[in-house]
């Protein structure tokens, strides 16, 4: 027998707790969990490294003139 919350639609939130925007994003889907419309896989991560890690080399990176 599967229970309610099993049957529900999975939000899956990748948030990063620095961000302003995750917050606002997160107050929506913890209503949608508190209300029962939808269960929450939260997945933290970091997006600065991942920024990091993408940017270009300083030598190719834009220069003011």
């Amino acid at each position: 027998m599967t229970s309610k919350r099993s049957r529900l639609p999975c939000i899956e939130f990748w948030f990063d707790p620095a961000s302003t925007y995750s917050y606002i994003a997160a107050a929506d889907v913890t209503r949608q969990e508190a209300e029962g419309r939808a269960r929450v896989d939260y997945r933290p991560f970091l997006l600065g490294p991942i920024c990091a890690a993408l940017a270009p080399p300083r030598s190719m990176s834009r220069t003011s003139a």
